[in-house]
């Protein structure tokens, strides 16, 4: 049960339906219904190297929900996921009242690398509104992603937090980055006794169709509705002193890790003044095109050589023989 905007109306559900799939030249997962928290990544080798990864988090908290989608696909893969949560709203009272949806979009994180036409991918969001024996409306939908023709995003009428798009001067790379952004759309005016349904429609896919032998110089794209600094996350490094957040030289393009973010979402009355903006992320200077999860990863006979190696160097730091510092 979700806290009541006035007397007269109240949240009584809220349902969440979480879907993923993706495929490689090795594996192949076709559309499946997830659980709360999905991770999935997978490297191939043949015909040629390449890597994809699916991680999300979607799950209902009480005055919002925890979000993240992270789709990207380096070589030649593919992968999907999304999300829908559903706020069923009902006015217990005899009169009619009107009301307001508040929610946010999280940070977000568009981006292509090696462009060749091979990269297609792309994000749907919408907010609908559904009362029974009408037909849905749309409150608001905003789009983007990579296709033949580059990099696009379109906001809806909506000023994204913060935008900014970035390019690489040798024409390696594009990105649009985004900070949280508030987002209130309106519900319109309830009867008494009636009910409605308000939907946050999210939905997420990458593909590329490049075969490449080395990884890090390959074609891919990624597609992110997360937290790129933990500002707002599950972890929340932002208040700590010990950690150092200022690690923008080595961003890479494509393959940071993201971390779910706390989505503000309420039921209002449409006179509650509006919320606050929440404060931008700084402009991230990136370094390399691809920080790969998995074929990034020493082989298992490298590793035996390095820990060999390690073995040899502590046996000759033993065998050396070291005179003691004489203490006045």
């Amino acid at each position: 049960m979700w806290a009541a905007p006035s007397a007269a109306a109240i949240v009584t559900e809220v349902s969440i339906q979480n879907t993923y799939s993706f495929a490689n030249a090795n594996k192949s997962v076709p559309v499946t219904t997830g659980g709360s928290t999905e991770t999935f990544y997978e490297g191939a080798t043949d015909p040629g190297q390449a890597e994809l990864g699916v991680n999300y988090t979607a799950t209902a908290d009480k005055g919002g929900f925890f979000f993240l989608h992270d789709n990207y696909c380096v070589g030649a893969c593919q992968t999907s996921s999304s999300t829908v949560i559903t706020f069923t709203v009902t006015n217990t009272g005899d009169g009619p009242v009107d009301l307001r949806f508040d929610s946010q979009i999280t940070p977000g994180h568009i981006a292509e690398i090696l462009a060749d036409g091979s990269q297609r991918g792309s994000f749907n969001f919408r907010v609908t509104r559904n009362v029974v024996g009408a037909e849905p409306s749309t409150l608001y939908s905003a789009n983007g992603g990579v296709n033949s023709d580059g990099i696009f995003l379109n906001t809806g009428g909506l000023t994204f937090n913060n935008l900014i798009q970035q390019s690489d001067p040798d024409g390696r790379w594009k990105v649009f980055d985004w900070s949280t952004t508030n987002l209130s759309v309106p519900i319109g005016q309830l009867a008494g006794g009636q009910t409605v349904e308000v939907s946050y429609i999210a939905t997420y896919n990458t593909t590329s169709d490049a075969t490449c032998t080395d990884i890090f110089a390959c074609p891919g794209l990624q597609v992110v509705f997360g937290d790129p600094r933990n500002d707002g996350g599950v972890t929340n490094l932002a208040g700590r002193g010990d950690v150092a957040l200022d690690d923008n030289a080595i961003y890479p393009v494509i393959g940071r890790n993201y971390d779910p973010h706390f989505v503000a979402a309420q039921v209002v009355t449409s006179d509650t003044p509006l919320p606050n903006d929440p404060p931008g992320l700084p402009k991230t200077n990136y370094g390399p095109l691809f920080d790969p999860r998995v074929l990034g990863v020493p082989e298992p006979a490298t590793w035996a050589m390095m820990i060999g190696g390690f073995g040899m160097i502590g046996s000759m730091a033993r065998r050396r023989k070291v005179r003691p510092a004489a203490i006045c």
